[in-house]
């Protein structure tokens, strides 16, 4: 789904059935590697799902009719109000329930850490994205 969001407009039914069977095959491979060869441990699942599928989604985008989707006459890679509300709000759940969520399966020694940890690295993403948005858009 995070890597389909990125893809949202530009990509046909073929070709997103395409990019779900190319990312099985490498997130397979992401977390075998990260498991078995570099012994990292993920609480949540946040980076073996959520931060691949974000990157993965991401660098596929550049592969798949750039400026295609940006000149699009039916303005299908457009928010509106709508899609930015939605944004907004999932945004806030995010914020209130991903927390506990992440650290429910941590050690309870580790409970505390993993959900600060959680909710540092969520203000810092919406800090640099804010920060980005407004380097880039001005």
């Amino acid at each position: 789904m995070i890597t389909y969001g990125v893809l949202l407009g530009k990509l046909s039914v073929l070709q997103l059935w395409l990019v779900a069977t190319i990312e099985v095959i490498f997130f397979s491979l992401n977390k075998a590697v990260s498991i078995d060869l570099m012994m990292t441990v993920d609480n949540g699942g946040c980076i073996y799902i959520h931060v691949f599928a974000a990157y993965f989604g991401m660098a596929a985008s550049y592969f798949f009719r750039n400026r295609e989707a940006k000149d699009d006459e039916n303005h299908r890679c457009e928010g509106d109000y709508t899609s930015q509300t939605i944004a907004m709000v999932g945004t806030l759940f995010l914020f209130s329930y991903w927390p506990s969520f992440n650290s429910a399966l941590a050690i309870e020694a580790n409970q505390e850490k993993v959900m600060i940890n959680t909710l540092f690295c969520l203000c810092g993403g919406c800090v640099g994205a804010l920060g980005i948005s407004r380097l880039l858009y001005q």
